[in-house]
């Protein structure tokens, strides 16, 4: 049952879930995973296991977010909702990869600006190509079989090609199941527990393994069953945690104040935080000796800086709000704006 006794309307409600779920998946647990892909899971399986476990339903539940509010967005401007759109998704695209990347290239020891990496920005470029496709209907309780089907496919495909750009296109099939799933779920009430709560338990059981195994998990030469549960378990599981998501945010009643804050920051936080990992993690990494203290030092320091750059600079500055989120109407306050996921993204 909603909380309000109806089911919301993505163009006339707030849908405060919505605000919780954006700011964790798109800006908290952005910075936890991208700092954990520092650390060599042979040597701290913990850090894999946060890699593992987020990295099998994170951007999967982003995508279906987006698609849900893009159908509120069409509505409101459905005349220039596709350039705004368009534009709102490229220019940090462009931005980040000019600015921001370098930064992360020093932490990873690779040139200080390779035009061949696009690293976190990639899903930028993926939802812009999931707004230009035709709505399809896609009921939740199937994505089951069509991201095992989808990932079979491109799977392969991914593992052979080394150019990120091309990998990048090749995504666009499996994120288009989840976006179009967000956009089937408007009006709807959200999936009953029995479709996803057993998935959630295939997951902990999933990363408790890597734990206690990363090496085999690692290994290019690793078991066929290894490779099977490794490429099937995010079919299984990010439908689940799609579902469980949906669940929580259209029935959530209402969100704490500084929720809706860390969601209003959470396009700027996730375009700019991995250059900012990166600079810290050269700055910290001979100075810092234990893995587990670099890594909280690199969380909650990227967290303040990204978050400040956001208040300080983003909200402020007409310019800054243009490069970083796209936003067009210089003449508008920022903090008069409402903030979309669908158009700013994780």
């Amino acid at each position: 049952m909603f909380a309000n006794g109806s089911r919301p309307n993505p163009v006339a409600d707030r849908l405060p879930g919505i605000d919780v779920w954006r700011g964790t998946m798109l800006a908290g647990l952005g910075i936890v995973v991208h700092c954990a892909d520092l650390f060599d899971p042979l040597h701290t399986p913990w850090a894999g296991m946060i890699a593992v476990g987020s990295g099998s339903f994170r951007m999967e539940v982003f995508f279906a977010l987006a698609g849900y509010l893009a159908v509120g967005s069409q509505e409101r401007n459905p005349v220039g909702w596709t350039a705004q759109r368009m534009l709102q998704l490229g220019i940090p695209f462009i931005t980040g990869w000019l600015i921001v990347l370098p930064g992360w290239n020093l932490a990873v020891d690779l040139p200080l600006w390779d035009p061949a990496a696009i690293a976190h920005l990639w899903f930028l470029p993926v939802l812009a190509a999931c707004s230009l496709l035709p709505r399809i209907r896609m009921p939740v309780h199937t994505l089951y079989p069509t991201a095992i089907a989808v990932l079979t496919v491109t799977i392969p495909i991914v593992n052979r090609m080394p150019n990120e750009w091309v990998v990048m296109a090749v995504k666009v099939p499996y994120y288009a199941l989840f976006y179009f799933a967000g956009q089937h779920l408007v009006g709807r009430a959200p999936p009953a527990p029995a479709w996803w709560v057993p998935a959630i338990g295939l997951l902990a059981g999933f990363v408790y393994a890597f734990g206690f195994a990363p090496a085999l998990f690692s290994d290019p030469a690793r078991p066929i069953w290894v490779k099977l549960l490794t490429h099937a378990a995010p079919a299984i599981v990010a439908p689940a945690f799609t579902m469980a998501v949906f669940s929580s945010a259209l029935t959530l009643a209402s969100a704490p104040r500084h929720a809706r804050h860390l969601a209003g920051a959470a396009y700027t936080v996730y375009v700019v935080h991995l250059g900012v990992i990166g600079l810290l993690f050269a700055t910290l990494r001979s100075r810092v000796a234990d893995d587990v203290l670099l890594f909280a030092l690199l969380c909650v320091l990227t967290a303040a800086v990204t978050l400040a750059f956001h208040f300080v600079v983003v909200k402020r500055h007409p310019f800054a709000g243009f490069l970083f989120n796209g936003l067009t109407r210089l003449g508008t306050p920022l903090h008069r704006r409402q903030y979309d996921l669908s158009a700013k993204p994780r």
